[in-house]
């Protein structure tokens, strides 16, 4: 619990900066067998991520916390996840609900949910989120279950990991 929390604020600091000299996004999924939910939230700081999406949409002036021109924050945000991170629970592709965002101290927070997830045994996650722009970007993936927390680590050339739990 104690690395969980080392991470966790480390990465928080590092959003908390105007501007940053590394470049880091920081996923949390928690196993929640009562409700047999994987619940994420994905935090990516907010000018690294219009950065990449404004490339992705070719749209170099587009602002995605208030983007016009028919898009919506909500959508530009669920199309980038949808591409550049995907889970596959317990051998089998998972799709996830993109539930909505907040802004929080210059950084993106989304939120995600995967339903009738029963028990968790293995969970394989591919990330490469704004890995295609910077050559330093880590992509971490905290997995909490129970008491347990594991971390992924993702870079270029390392974007697929896997956990298998007992």
């Amino acid at each position: 619990m104690k690395k969980f929390l080392y991470f966790t604020l480390v990465a928080a600091g590092m959003m908390l900066t105007a501007a940053h000299p590394i470049h880091v996004s920081v996923a949390d999924v928690e196993f929640v067998p009562d409700k047999q939910e994987l619940q994420i939230i994905v935090r990516i700081f907010t000018d690294d991520l219009e950065r990449e999406i404004r490339q992705e949409i070719n749209k170099p002036k587009v602002d995605i916390l208030i983007p016009g021109e028919g898009l919506t924050s909500d959508g530009l945000f669920k199309d980038y996840l949808n591409k550049h991170i995907r889970f596959n629970v317990n051998g089998k592709d998972a799709a996830y609900q993109y539930l909505g965002h907040e802004v929080d101290a210059g950084s993106v927070i989304c939120y995600l949910l995967i339903d009738k997830v029963k028990k968790l045994e293995s969970l394989q996650v591919k990330n490469d989120i704004l890995l295609s722009i910077y050559d330093d970007q880590v992509n971490l993936v905290h997995i909490t279950i129970d008491d347990d927390i594991q971390t992924m680590k993702f870079v270029r050339g390392e974007e697929n990991q896997s956990k298998t739990f007992k």
